[in-house]
């Protein structure tokens, strides 16, 4: 497939007061590509209107499906993973609100790469369309769905997700395990007010502890829109400080998979590869659960110069190249001028 002229189709160079910067990021040909985790933006349209989103741009056009299809064809196979297959991450905007978003899942899957949904879960409200994407026939279709507030907390929401919606989140989740999806809970954590989000979300997997394998904390970065009142974001050893604090066994890992120090694969094996160097933005790990099963922990550092080099996530691009998962999105913040944030 001949990669179409797409200048117009970039995301505009937005003049901002203040954003990441990060320093000679590589971008790769996706038939180079090194990133195991590959993040996609399926659409730029979306259901809500958080206060904490990342990419609030809306008039940005979808991912092509051809194009699409040609990345799935053309990816190469992972050199130092097992199964060497590449994990995408669907996300946006709302990844569900994607006009050819069975498709995209359809593609993927026949490729050989694994699927995750990073959603906000409000389309999963439906127990029918909660069910339609069961009925995909994917095993491998994986949801995670923000959960900033709980179950309770919509004051929480109020300020991160800008909507009180505990309610249709809670009923998001139980549908999302009700047709039989295993799933990842994930939550912004904002420094000195949301930290009981962290055993909020441990409290809710121990509710269901065969369909919650994973939980998902992220710091609030200073990309997109964000609040300065709340100061300087956490680190991803700050926050996996207070996790540990917080999360029984969370202190002393069953398992490590990503310790912030050594580049690791999926399993935990650790690279032998000068080519790969891990800025700790990650953490990665098992805790025993009490229960006799095992839940997994993952902490990310958002928006950071770390985390703009880190070797996991890369971001697919509309031209044929990807590069670091955030180097499209630092363009994108509280200070935008001369654009409209719908």
């Amino acid at each position: 497939m001949k990669i179409k002229n797409i200048e117009h189709l970039r995301a505009p160079k937005i003049v901002t007061k203040e954003y990441p910067t990060y320093d000679k990021l590589q971008t790769y040909d996706i038939k180079d590509n090194p990133f195991p985790y590959i993040y996609i933006d399926l659409t730029y349209k979306c259901n809500m209107n958080c206060h904490y989103c990342y990419m609030p741009v809306r008039t940005l056009p979808d991912l092509d499906l051809d194009y699409f299809k040609y990345v799935c064809e053309n990816l190469p196979k992972l050199k130092h993973h097992k199964r060497r297959q590449n994990i995408f991450r669907f996300l946006g905007g709302e990844p569900t609100m994607y006009k050819h978003f069975k498709e995209a899942c359809q593609i993927a899957h026949e490729n050989g790469h694994y699927v995750s949904i990073i959603t906000n879960g409000i389309k999963f409200a439906d127990k029918a369309y909660a069910q339609e994407i069961k009925d995909y026939g994917i095993n491998s279709l994986a949801p995670a769905i923000s959960m900033n507030g709980g179950r309770y907390r919509d004051d929480w929401y109020a300020e991160i997700d800008n909507a009180h919606c505990a309610k249709i989140k809670f009923q998001a989740l139980k549908n999302m395990i009700d047709v039989g999806f295993k799933i990842a809970i994930t939550a912004i954590v904002i420094r000195d007010f949301n930290e009981g989000i962290i055993k909020e979300l441990y409290d809710i997997s121990r509710l269901y502890p065969k369909q919650i394998k994973n939980i998902h904390y992220r710091t609030a970065g200073n990309v997109g829109r964000w609040n300065k009142k709340f100061g300087k974001p956490y680190t991803a050893t700050e926050l996996q400080e207070v996790v540990a604090s917080i999360i029984p066994g969370a202190d002393k890992p069953k398992k490590w998979i990503l310790d912030g120090k050594t580049p690791a694969g999926v399993r935990g094996k650790p690279f032998n590869d000068k080519d790969f160097v891990c800025r700790g933005c990650c953490r990665e790990y098992f805790v025993e659960t009490g229960d006799g099963s095992s839940l997994e922990i993952s902490i990310v550092e958002f928006g950071t110069e770390n985390a703009g080099k880190c070797w996991r996530r890369g971001h697919l691009n509309s031209d044929g190249t990807i590069q670091s998962y955030f180097a499209s999105m630092r363009e994108f913040t509280t200070d935008t001028l001369g654009i409209e944030m719908l």
